[in-house]
């Protein structure tokens, strides 16, 4: 196995640097999916253009309109583009989005999401895609995938949201391949002064 690939800021800027390292990893040849979270599909469509011989997925999320950003994949063409490649849209409510209620988070969804940002935002979308590839039935919970953003790539044992800490049959991150050393994101303030 390679050394983890580090990026010196978060962010979409890094995609092509992760889909080189996502295919220098599936070169070993022991895992053959590959789910990236993507917020408009094109970097679902960069991947599958060069991750060829791959089972790829993309997830993304639902169709909605929080303020003035619009969330999923809205282009048609792109949309048109990965059904051409055969790749599966699985669009939804991320697993770790909260109910809304005026005042109130669940901790316990907090705590996990916030673990997850410690090593960098696209760390949760990566265990969020996992997550819900595998409540659609598309994935085997025994069987190792490599899940991807913009700036993130993990090999993971996929679990649903019920059973992700269960001792038995629970998620595993079982490596790494790239993330962001600094985390110019999900800790902007710090590194704006």
């Amino acid at each position: 196995m390679a050394n983890v690939q580090y990026y010196d800021r978060e962010g979409q800027i890094n995609l092509t640097q992760t889909i080189e390292a996502v295919k220098e990893r599936l070169s070993l040849g022991d895992v053959t999916t590959v789910i990236v979270f993507t917020g408009n599909g094109t970097g679902a469509l960069q991947a599958a253009e060069q991750l060829v011989n791959t089972h790829v997925l993309a997830v993304t999320f639902s169709w909605v309109r929080r303020g003035d950003s619009v969330g999923g994949i809205q282009d048609e063409s792109v949309r048109q583009a990965l059904a051409e490649k055969g790749i599966r849209i699985i669009e939804g409510n991320l697993p770790f989005d909260e109910i809304i209620i005026p005042d109130a988070r669940d901790p316990k969804i907090t705590a996990i999401e916030y673990t997850l940002d410690l090593f960098g935002g696209g760390m949760s979308l990566c265990v969020q895609a996992v997550i819900m590839a595998t409540e659609q039935g598309l994935l085997e919970p025994s069987k190792d995938v490599i899940a991807m953003s913009g700036d993130t790539a993990i090999v993971a044992t996929p679990a649903r949201k019920s059973t992700m800490f269960s001792p038995y049959d629970g998620m595993e991150i079982r490596e790494i391949i790239c993330k962001p050393r600094h985390l110019t994101l999900v800790r902007k303030p710090k590194y704006e002064a």
